[in-house]
């Protein structure tokens, strides 16, 4: 899973941070069709949630260091 993001600031229009973000997450395949689809959907949300984080945490910093 890959992310772009941009923090904006509204009365200029100028973009002050920007940057990407990736997360990956494996999981096992098994003989029954619904525990693979079940299997694939959990991997996404836990990438998602690691992209998230990420994202979250250098907001955090941004915003300390400003």
């Amino acid at each position: 899973l890959s992310a772009s993001f941009q923090l904006v600031d509204i009365k200029s229009g100028k973009t002050i941070l920007k940057g990407q973000s990736f997360g990956r997450a494996s999981y096992e395949r098994f003989e029954p069709i619904y525990a693979n689809v079940r299997a694939k959907k959990d991997a996404r949300r836990r990438s998602a949630k690691s992209v998230a984080q990420d994202i979250k945490s250098r907001l955090e910093a941004f915003l300390a260091s400003s």
